[in-house]
């Protein structure tokens, strides 16, 4: 409610969007509460359905992480459907805390410390810097009527446990944790950053090319570098950039994984390796290591229309061809 509240204050154009997750009898009448909110004052709203106990079980995932598939599904479609080229979340800084603690938990690297980015990709989140108790202070300065969520204090939850029981722990043993860990989430950020980029730059100066002047033709679904110049770098560098470059080819590589495929780069040794989920290989020898997706479709099975255009949803190209003479070419 605050965030549309600033954001339409800013005269910036606000769709608002809520999603009901039907996880509560009264979800629906809430819903119909925020749709005349929004109507008396001339926002626009859309709103959605989804089952997400069904989805959570169908999936096999947690129910906070199919409501949060389920929600930023439905966000993006509504951004599309409204020609939206961002958006707005509302989570706070100590949402961001309470990630952070989560990730310390279940063991992370330098990345999990980063906790909530302030923009992914078109998506911002413009209350990041402000606690839950700020926003509900101004909630309250500006009268706005605000919904309360049984589930926050649910403590079957473990983002809720860690709020009501972590939290306060840590600010008794020191009362100013909460900006302490604020600023290492800032430092490490950017720290990070500059890793990634130090990374990127070593798998591009080590690059294979590929395929030649066909190479567009599979730059997204397979590349290769070179094995001793990757070895060379530090250990850290090498594991950070191979969970790069496993980023970009849409898979996840565990720590176990990133260790010994680290390892058999610097040995030099011949083997491979699937990610999780089996959607790509990494294939290394004495002189390469090749990455691939599996079960790709072949992307030169395409029968050439003269005149006319070939597409391949699969690779994202299209080449036009038409009659021409064979002195005069036209590329």
């Amino acid at each position: 409610m605050v965030l549309v509240w600033l954001l339409r204050d800013l005269g910036v154009h606000v769709v608002a969007a809520h999603l009901d997750h039907q996880q509560r009898p009264e979800s629906a009448s809430e819903a119909a509460d925020l749709a005349a909110w929004c109507e008396r004052l001339d926002i626009p709203f859309a709103q959605g359905r989804a089952d997400v106990p069904t989805m959570s079980r169908d999936l096999k995932l947690g129910i906070e992480e199919a409501g949060r598939e389920a929600r930023y599904q439905f966000l993006r479609q509504i951004a599309h459907a409204v020609g939206a080229p961002y958006i707005a979340t509302a989570h706070n800084q100590d949402d961001n805390l309470e990630t952070i603690l989560f990730h310390i938990a279940r063991g992370t690297g330098l990345s999990g410390l980063t906790g909530i980015p302030a923009q992914r990709e078109n998506i911002l989140r413009p209350l990041l810097p402000f606690s839950s108790a700020d926003i509900r202070a101004f909630a309250r300065d500006q009268e706005l009527p605000t919904l309360f969520d049984p589930g926050n204090e649910d403590e079957q939850f473990a983002r809720v446990r860690i709020r009501r029981r972590l939290m306060p722990e840590f600010e008794a043993i020191h009362p100013g944790f909460r900006p302490a860990l604020a600023r290492l989430a800032e430092t490490v950020a950017e720290e990070d950053t500059f890793l990634n980029g130090w990374a990127a730059a070593q798998l591009e100066a080590h690059e294979v090319p590929l395929n030649g002047n066909l190479a567009f033709l599979t730059r997204d679904v397979e590349a290769a570098f070179l094995a001793p110049g990757m070895a060379s770098l530090p250990p850290v560098l090498r594991r950070r950039a191979l969970r790069l470059l496993s980023q970009f080819f849409g898979v996840s590589l565990s720590a176990e994984h990133l260790h010994d495929l680290s390892d058999r780069l610097e040995r030099g040794e011949r083997g491979s390796l699937t990610a999780m989920g089996g959607d790509a290989v990494f294939e290394t020898d004495e002189s390469e290591i090749h990455v691939r997706h599996l079960a790709v479709d072949e992307p030169f099975r395409f029968p050439l229309t003269l005149p006319g255009e070939t597409i391949s949803d699969v690779f994202g190209w299209q080449i036009t061809a038409q009659h021409g003479p064979v002195e005069d070419p036209v590329c």
